[in-house]
Protein backbone atom coordinates (compact mmCIF):
# COMPACT_ATOMS: atom_id res chain seq x y z
CA UNK A 1 0.00 0.00 0.00
CA UNK A 2 1.36 3.49 -1.05
CA UNK A 3 2.06 5.79 1.88
CA UNK A 4 -0.33 8.75 2.06
CA UNK A 5 2.50 11.34 1.82
CA UNK A 6 3.82 9.95 -1.48
CA UNK A 7 0.27 9.76 -2.88
CA UNK A 8 -0.42 13.43 -2.03
CA UNK A 9 2.92 14.51 -3.63
CA UNK A 10 2.08 12.69 -6.89
CA UNK A 11 -1.37 14.33 -7.01
CA UNK A 12 0.20 17.78 -6.53
CA UNK A 13 2.67 17.19 -9.43
CA UNK A 14 -0.13 16.13 -11.79
CA UNK A 15 -2.09 19.24 -10.83
CA UNK A 16 0.87 21.49 -11.63
CA UNK A 17 1.40 19.80 -15.04
CA UNK A 18 -2.15 20.64 -16.11
CA UNK A 19 -1.64 24.37 -15.43
CA UNK A 20 0.39 25.00 -18.70
CA UNK A 21 -0.93 28.23 -20.34
CA UNK A 22 -3.37 27.44 -23.11
CA UNK A 23 -2.52 30.44 -25.34
CA UNK A 24 0.66 28.81 -26.74
CA UNK A 25 0.27 24.99 -26.73
CA UNK A 26 3.39 22.92 -27.12
CA UNK A 27 4.21 22.40 -30.80
CA UNK A 28 2.11 25.30 -32.12
CA UNK A 29 3.98 27.75 -34.39
CA UNK A 30 4.78 31.26 -33.29
CA UNK A 31 2.00 33.76 -34.12
CA UNK A 32 2.40 34.93 -37.73
CA UNK A 33 3.27 38.59 -38.13
CA UNK A 34 4.95 39.13 -34.78
CA UNK A 35 7.75 41.66 -35.32
CA UNK A 36 11.37 40.68 -34.78
CA UNK A 37 13.25 42.47 -32.03
CA UNK A 38 14.33 45.95 -33.16
CA UNK A 39 17.99 46.18 -34.28
CA UNK A 40 20.11 49.03 -35.56
CA UNK A 41 20.19 49.02 -39.39
CA UNK A 42 23.47 48.15 -41.11
CA UNK A 43 24.98 51.30 -42.69
CA UNK A 44 24.69 51.33 -46.49
CA UNK A 45 28.45 51.22 -46.97
CA UNK A 46 28.83 48.15 -44.78
CA UNK A 47 25.82 46.49 -46.37
CA UNK A 48 27.29 46.89 -49.85
CA UNK A 49 30.57 45.44 -48.66
CA UNK A 50 29.05 42.14 -47.57
CA UNK A 51 30.15 39.49 -50.03
CA UNK A 52 27.27 37.82 -51.80
CA UNK A 53 27.50 34.23 -53.03
CA UNK A 54 27.28 33.50 -56.72
CA UNK A 55 23.75 32.54 -57.83
CA UNK A 56 23.16 28.86 -58.54
CA UNK A 57 23.22 27.68 -62.13
CA UNK A 58 20.13 28.85 -63.98
CA UNK A 59 19.16 31.39 -61.32
CA UNK A 60 18.77 35.07 -62.03
CA UNK A 61 21.96 37.03 -61.51
CA UNK A 62 22.30 39.35 -58.54
CA UNK A 63 21.86 43.08 -59.25
CA UNK A 64 25.13 44.84 -59.93
CA UNK A 65 26.35 47.57 -57.61
CA UNK A 66 26.15 51.16 -58.69
CA UNK A 67 29.28 53.26 -59.04
CA UNK A 68 28.53 55.01 -55.74
CA UNK A 69 28.43 51.70 -53.85
CA UNK A 70 31.50 50.12 -55.49
CA UNK A 71 33.80 48.39 -53.06
CA UNK A 72 37.29 46.94 -53.24
CA UNK A 73 38.22 44.61 -50.38
CA UNK A 74 35.18 45.88 -48.50
CA UNK A 75 36.11 49.58 -48.67
CA UNK A 76 34.97 52.51 -50.78
CA UNK A 77 37.03 55.07 -52.70
CA UNK A 78 36.78 57.59 -49.88
CA UNK A 79 37.87 55.04 -47.29
CA UNK A 80 40.90 53.93 -49.31
CA UNK A 81 41.74 57.59 -50.00
CA UNK A 82 41.96 58.22 -46.27
CA UNK A 83 44.50 55.38 -46.02
CA UNK A 84 46.80 57.27 -48.39
CA UNK A 85 47.60 59.52 -45.41
CA UNK A 86 48.40 56.65 -43.05
CA UNK A 87 51.75 56.73 -41.24
CA UNK A 88 52.41 53.10 -42.17
CA UNK A 89 54.06 52.72 -45.60
CA UNK A 90 52.58 49.29 -46.28
CA UNK A 91 49.09 50.63 -45.60
CA UNK A 92 49.66 53.49 -48.04
CA UNK A 93 50.93 51.18 -50.78
CA UNK A 94 47.96 48.86 -50.35
CA UNK A 95 45.66 51.88 -50.56
CA UNK A 96 47.04 53.21 -53.85
CA UNK A 97 46.94 49.76 -55.44
CA UNK A 98 43.36 49.28 -54.25
CA UNK A 99 42.31 52.68 -55.60
CA UNK A 100 43.68 51.71 -59.01
CA UNK A 101 41.08 48.93 -59.15
CA UNK A 102 38.25 51.51 -59.06
CA UNK A 103 39.34 53.03 -62.36
CA UNK A 104 38.09 56.48 -63.27
CA UNK A 105 36.10 56.78 -60.03
CA UNK A 106 39.38 57.08 -58.12
CA UNK A 107 41.14 59.38 -60.60
CA UNK A 108 41.29 62.42 -58.29
CA UNK A 109 43.04 60.82 -55.27
CA UNK A 110 45.38 58.96 -57.64
CA UNK A 111 46.35 62.19 -59.41
CA UNK A 112 47.03 63.84 -56.06
CA UNK A 113 49.41 60.99 -55.18
CA UNK A 114 51.74 62.07 -58.02
CA UNK A 115 53.16 64.59 -55.56
CA UNK A 116 53.76 62.06 -52.77
CA UNK A 117 57.19 61.97 -51.14
CA UNK A 118 57.47 58.19 -51.55
CA UNK A 119 58.74 57.20 -55.01
CA UNK A 120 56.85 53.90 -54.87
CA UNK A 121 53.59 55.79 -54.37
CA UNK A 122 54.32 58.07 -57.32
CA UNK A 123 55.22 55.06 -59.49
CA UNK A 124 51.98 53.22 -58.73
CA UNK A 125 49.94 56.39 -59.23
CA UNK A 126 51.42 57.05 -62.68
CA UNK A 127 50.88 53.46 -63.81
CA UNK A 128 47.28 53.56 -62.54
CA UNK A 129 46.59 56.76 -64.48
CA UNK A 130 47.91 55.13 -67.64
CA UNK A 131 45.64 52.12 -67.11
CA UNK A 132 42.62 54.35 -66.46
CA UNK A 133 43.32 56.40 -69.57
CA UNK A 134 43.54 53.40 -71.84
CA UNK A 135 40.35 51.89 -70.44
CA UNK A 136 38.55 55.13 -71.25
CA UNK A 137 40.00 55.18 -74.76
CA UNK A 138 38.71 51.65 -75.39
CA UNK A 139 35.26 52.58 -74.12
CA UNK A 140 35.17 55.68 -76.32
CA UNK A 141 36.22 53.65 -79.37
CA UNK A 142 33.44 51.16 -78.66
CA UNK A 143 30.90 53.97 -78.37
CA UNK A 144 32.10 55.50 -81.63
CA UNK A 145 31.86 52.15 -83.41
CA UNK A 146 28.27 51.79 -82.25
CA UNK A 147 27.56 55.35 -83.37
CA UNK A 148 29.08 54.66 -86.80
CA UNK A 149 26.92 51.56 -87.18
CA UNK A 150 23.81 53.54 -86.33
CA UNK A 151 24.77 56.33 -88.71
CA UNK A 152 25.34 53.81 -91.49
CA UNK A 153 21.91 52.30 -90.97
CA UNK A 154 20.29 55.72 -91.04
CA UNK A 155 22.26 56.67 -94.14
CA UNK A 156 21.11 53.57 -96.00
CA UNK A 157 17.50 54.28 -95.09
CA UNK A 158 17.78 57.92 -96.18
CA UNK A 159 19.45 56.90 -99.43
CA UNK A 160 16.61 54.55 -100.31
CA UNK A 161 14.05 57.28 -99.65
CA UNK A 162 15.84 60.06 -101.53
CA UNK A 163 17.40 58.19 -104.44
CA UNK A 164 18.65 60.61 -107.07
CA UNK A 165 18.95 63.58 -104.71
CA UNK A 166 22.34 65.31 -104.65
CA UNK A 167 24.54 64.62 -101.58
CA UNK A 168 24.02 66.91 -98.63
CA UNK A 169 26.50 69.65 -97.84
CA UNK A 170 29.67 68.61 -96.01
CA UNK A 171 28.72 70.67 -92.96
CA UNK A 172 26.76 67.71 -91.58
CA UNK A 173 29.72 65.35 -91.98
CA UNK A 174 32.03 67.87 -90.35
CA UNK A 175 29.60 68.23 -87.49
CA UNK A 176 29.44 64.46 -87.01
CA UNK A 177 33.25 64.24 -87.07
CA UNK A 178 33.57 66.97 -84.46
CA UNK A 179 30.99 65.27 -82.27
CA UNK A 180 32.93 62.00 -82.45
CA UNK A 181 36.17 63.78 -81.62
CA UNK A 182 34.56 65.39 -78.58
CA UNK A 183 33.18 62.02 -77.52
CA UNK A 184 36.60 60.38 -77.84
CA UNK A 185 38.21 63.19 -75.89
CA UNK A 186 35.66 62.85 -73.13
CA UNK A 187 35.79 59.06 -73.11
CA UNK A 188 33.46 57.07 -70.93
CA UNK A 189 32.28 59.41 -68.20
CA UNK A 190 35.07 61.95 -68.82
CA UNK A 191 37.73 59.26 -68.66
CA UNK A 192 40.60 61.53 -69.71
CA UNK A 193 43.46 63.28 -67.96
CA UNK A 194 43.41 67.06 -67.94
CA UNK A 195 46.07 69.14 -69.67
CA UNK A 196 47.50 70.04 -66.26
CA UNK A 197 47.94 66.37 -65.30
CA UNK A 198 49.54 65.52 -68.65
CA UNK A 199 51.94 68.43 -68.28
CA UNK A 200 52.81 67.32 -64.77
CA UNK A 201 53.58 63.81 -66.04
CA UNK A 202 55.79 65.27 -68.78
CA UNK A 203 57.74 67.26 -66.21
CA UNK A 204 58.13 64.19 -64.02
CA UNK A 205 59.63 62.18 -66.90
CA UNK A 206 62.36 64.80 -67.04
CA UNK A 207 62.97 65.73 -63.43
CA UNK A 208 61.75 63.10 -60.96
CA UNK A 209 64.47 61.80 -58.65
CA UNK A 210 63.47 58.18 -59.35
CA UNK A 211 64.23 56.52 -62.68
CA UNK A 212 61.34 54.11 -62.06
CA UNK A 213 58.92 56.99 -61.61
CA UNK A 214 60.14 58.56 -64.84
CA UNK A 215 59.42 55.42 -66.80
CA UNK A 216 56.00 55.03 -65.15
CA UNK A 217 55.12 58.58 -66.21
CA UNK A 218 56.33 57.84 -69.74
CA UNK A 219 54.09 54.78 -69.77
CA UNK A 220 51.07 56.85 -68.68
CA UNK A 221 51.76 59.41 -71.42
CA UNK A 222 52.03 56.62 -74.02
CA UNK A 223 48.62 55.35 -72.94
CA UNK A 224 47.37 58.91 -73.42
CA UNK A 225 48.41 58.72 -77.06
CA UNK A 226 51.81 60.46 -76.86
CA UNK A 227 53.70 57.40 -78.14
CA UNK A 228 56.27 59.14 -80.36
CA UNK A 229 57.37 61.48 -77.58
CA UNK A 230 57.64 59.02 -74.69
CA UNK A 231 58.07 55.45 -75.94
CA UNK A 232 61.78 56.15 -76.68
CA UNK A 233 62.40 56.63 -72.95
CA UNK A 234 60.98 53.17 -72.23
CA UNK A 235 62.99 51.58 -75.05
CA UNK A 236 66.15 53.20 -73.67
CA UNK A 237 65.43 51.74 -70.21
CA UNK A 238 65.52 48.23 -71.72
CA UNK A 239 69.32 48.54 -71.82
CA UNK A 240 69.53 49.37 -68.10
CA UNK A 241 72.02 47.04 -66.30
CA UNK A 242 69.60 46.08 -63.50
CA UNK A 243 67.27 43.12 -64.02
CA UNK A 244 64.30 44.53 -62.10
CA UNK A 245 64.25 47.71 -64.15
CA UNK A 246 64.39 45.86 -67.48
CA UNK A 247 61.64 43.44 -66.48
CA UNK A 248 59.32 46.19 -65.23
CA UNK A 249 59.89 48.30 -68.37
CA UNK A 250 59.18 45.29 -70.59
CA UNK A 251 55.93 44.75 -68.71
CA UNK A 252 54.90 48.39 -69.22
CA UNK A 253 55.70 48.24 -72.94
CA UNK A 254 53.65 45.07 -73.25
CA UNK A 255 50.69 46.79 -71.62
CA UNK A 256 50.83 49.51 -74.28
CA UNK A 257 50.32 46.76 -76.85
CA UNK A 258 50.47 47.18 -80.65
CA UNK A 259 51.10 50.98 -80.50
CA UNK A 260 54.50 50.10 -78.97
CA UNK A 261 55.62 48.24 -82.11
CA UNK A 262 58.73 50.45 -82.34
CA UNK A 263 60.15 48.49 -79.39
CA UNK A 264 59.88 45.15 -81.20
CA UNK A 265 63.45 44.88 -82.50
CA UNK A 266 65.01 45.66 -79.11
CA UNK A 267 62.70 43.22 -77.33
CA UNK A 268 63.49 40.47 -79.85
CA UNK A 269 67.22 41.00 -79.39
CA UNK A 270 66.95 40.84 -75.60
CA UNK A 271 64.69 37.81 -75.72
CA UNK A 272 67.21 35.95 -77.87
CA UNK A 273 70.23 36.94 -75.77
CA UNK A 274 68.46 35.97 -72.56
CA UNK A 275 66.64 32.85 -73.67
CA UNK A 276 66.37 29.95 -71.23
CA UNK A 277 69.53 27.84 -71.38
CA UNK A 278 71.68 30.71 -72.62
CA UNK A 279 74.30 32.59 -70.65
CA UNK A 280 71.86 35.48 -70.22
CA UNK A 281 69.16 36.20 -67.62
CA UNK A 282 66.08 34.12 -68.34
CA UNK A 283 63.96 36.50 -66.23
CA UNK A 284 64.69 39.28 -68.73
CA UNK A 285 64.17 36.91 -71.65
CA UNK A 286 60.77 35.85 -70.36
CA UNK A 287 59.65 39.44 -69.68
CA UNK A 288 60.63 40.49 -73.21
CA UNK A 289 58.84 37.50 -74.76
CA UNK A 290 55.66 38.38 -72.87
CA UNK A 291 55.89 41.96 -74.09
CA UNK A 292 56.34 40.79 -77.69
CA UNK A 293 53.26 38.58 -77.47
CA UNK A 294 51.16 41.55 -76.37
CA UNK A 295 52.56 43.85 -79.06
CA UNK A 296 52.21 41.35 -81.89
CA UNK A 297 48.47 40.82 -81.60
CA UNK A 298 46.96 39.26 -84.72
CA UNK A 299 43.95 40.83 -86.32
CA UNK A 300 41.23 38.21 -86.04
CA UNK A 301 39.51 39.44 -89.18
CA UNK A 302 42.49 39.74 -91.50
CA UNK A 303 44.91 37.28 -89.89
CA UNK A 304 47.68 39.84 -90.13
CA UNK A 305 49.76 41.45 -87.41
CA UNK A 306 48.85 44.98 -86.50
Amino acid sequence: MIPRSIFLFAVACLSMATDVPAQLPVGDPLPVGDPLPAVDPVPAAKSAAIAQPAPPSGAASLPSQTASSAMVAGRSVSQWSQSLKDDDRTTRLIAIRSLAAFGNEARQPIEQTLGHGDAAMRYLAAVALGDIEDAGRDAAASDNAASDAGASDNGDANASETAGDPPAASDSAASDSAAKSDSAAAGAGGNRATDDVRQRLVEMTESDDSLSVRQACAYALCRMGLIDDHLPLLIERLSYPERGTVCSVAELIGKIGPPAAAATSVLEKLAKENAAGSSGDYHIGGACLNALRKIQIKDENQGEQR
